[in-house]
C-alpha cells in the first residue's frame, strides 16, 4: 500500500519518475507482485517513456485483475467492514473503467487498433451509469477509436453527442475540425475551431491546428496572424506552437525554383533570404526545445533545399530514430524526406545533381 502511494505521488515531482520506475520495476519483479492496482501504476508511470514497457504493465495488471474476479467468493473470507466489502464487491467486478480504459489508449497509440476498440468496448460497458467524468473520458476515447478506424461518420456522430451534452468540451471541436479537414471541408473545420476559439480565445491547440490550416491554404499572411499570437501567449507550449509554425511559414512562403528564374539575382537573394529565416526559425526552436523533432526534421528539411544533402540526410536519420524509438509518433515527413535526399545523393554522386 505505501509503494502505491508513493506511485502515486512520485510523478507529481519534479525529476522523481525515474526514481519510482525504478522502485517499480524491482517491486513487479518480486514472484509476490500479484497486486493488480501495482501493475496499474507501474504501467501509466512508464506510459510517458516506455511505450512497449506500459503495455507489458497494462496487460499484467488486466491479467492479474480477471484472476482476482473469476475466484471472487471462491473462498471469500469473513469481512470485517464496510470498507473491506466493497473492495471485495470491486475486484468481483474484474478490471476497472479507468484500468481498461488506459490500456486501450496505450494499444492505440501502438498501433493495435483492435485490441483497442475491444478494450474500449469492455470500459464503455463497464462505465455506464458510473460517473460522469469517466463516462465522458471513455466516450471521446471510443470516438477517437473510431476515427482511426477510419469510421469517420460514426465518430463524428459520437463527437458531436459529447459537444451537444458537454459544449465546452473543446477536444471534441479539435477532432471534429479535423475530420472535416481530413474530408476537404476546411470551411467546416475553420467554423469548429472559430466556435472554439470564441469560448477560449487563448487555446494553444486551437490556435495551433487554425494556423496549420491556414498555412495548408497558404493563406500565409492569416497563418502569421495566428502564430504571431502563440508566440506572444505566456504559456510555454504555445510559444513552442507559435515559433514551429513561424519556421514553418517561412518555409512554406519560399518561392518556387522554376528554372526560367534560376538566374534572375532578385530571385535568387529572395529565396536565399527565405531560406536563412527559416533555418534560424528552427534552429532557435531546437536550441530551446532539444529533443523536439519537428524543429529537427525542419532543419534537415532547409538544408536539404540549400543543397546540403549529407547534412540534411544525416539529420534525418537521427529523427527517423527518434521516432521510431517512440513507438507513437506519426511522422511520415521524415521518412519522404530522407527518401528524397537519397535519391538526390544518388543523382550527385552519378553526375545528375543540381548545379
Amino acid at each position: 500500500d505505501a509503494l502505491k502511494v508513493l506511485g502515486e505521488v512520485y510523478p507529481s515531482l519534479e525529476g522523481r519518475r525515474g526514481a519510482a520506475i525504478d522502485r517499480f520495476r524491482d517491486a513487479t519483479g518480486n514472484k509476490g507482485a500479484n497486486s493488480p492496482d501495482l501493475w496499474h501504476i507501474f504501467a501509466e508511470l512508464l506510459s510517458q517513456s516506455d511505450l512497449p514497457g506500459s503495455l507489458k504493465a497494462y496487460d499484467r495488471a488486466l491479467e492479474l485483475s480477471r484472476h482476482v474476479a473469476r475466484t471472487a467468493g471462491a473462498s471469500a473470507p469473513a469481512l470485517v467492514n464496510g470498507a473491506e466489502a466493497a473492495a471485495a464487491e470491486a475486484a468481483a467486478r474484474g478490471p476497472s473503467v479507468k484500468l481498461l480504459n488506459n490500456a486501450a489508449v496505450v494499444h492505440l497509440r501502438l498501433g493495435n487498433l483492435t485490441s483497442a476498440l475491444s478494450l474500449m468496448e469492455e470500459a464503455s460497458a463497464a462505465a455506464s451509469g458510473g460517473a460522469a467524468a469517466m463516462r465522458l473520458t471513455v466516450g471521446f476515447n471510443m470516438a477517437r477509436m473510431r476515427e482511426a478506424a477510419g469510421d469517420l461518420q460514426a465518430a463524428t456522430r459520437e463527437y458531436q453527442a459529447m459537444l451537444d451534452a458537454f459544449p465546452e468540451y473543446i477536444d471534441c471541436r479539435l477532432r471534429l475540425a479535423a475530420i472535416a479537414a481530413q474530408r476537404g471541408n476546411r470551411a467546416g473545420a475553420l467554423d469548429h475551431l472559430d466556435q472554439a476559439l470564441q469560448q477560449h480565445p487563448r487555446h494553444a491547440d486551437v490556435l495551433a491546428s487554425k494556423g496549420q490550416l491556414l498555412l495548408a491554404a497558404r493563406e500565409y499572411d492569416e497563418a502569421n496572424e495566428v502564430f504571431t499570437q502563440l508566440v506572444t501567449q505566456s504559456a510555454s507550449r504555445s510559444d513552442v506552437y507559435g515559433r514551429l509554425g513561424l519556421a514553418s511559414l517561412a518555409f512554406a512562403s519560399i518561392p518556387a525554383d522554376l528554372p526560367r528564374d534560376r538566374l534572375k539575382d532578385d530571385f535568387r537573394a529572395k529565396r536565399k533570404a527565405r531560406l536563412t529565416t527559416a533555418l534560424h526559425r528552427f534552429k532557435e526552436l531546437l536550441e530551446k526545445t532539444p529533443g523536439n523533432v519537428f524543429a529537427a526534421n525542419g532543419v534537415g528539411a532547409v538544408l536539404a533545399e540549400m543543397g546540403e544533402l549529407t547534412t540534411a540526410k544525416a539529420i534525418f536519420t537521427e529523427v527517423q530514430e527518434a521516432v521510431s524509438a517512440d513507438g507513437a509518433m506519426k511522422m511520415p515527413d521524415v521518412w519522404a524526406n530522407a527518401g528524397a535526399v537519397a535519391l538526390g545523393l544518388q543523382d550527385a554522386a552519378g553526375g545528375g545533381g543540381h548545379r
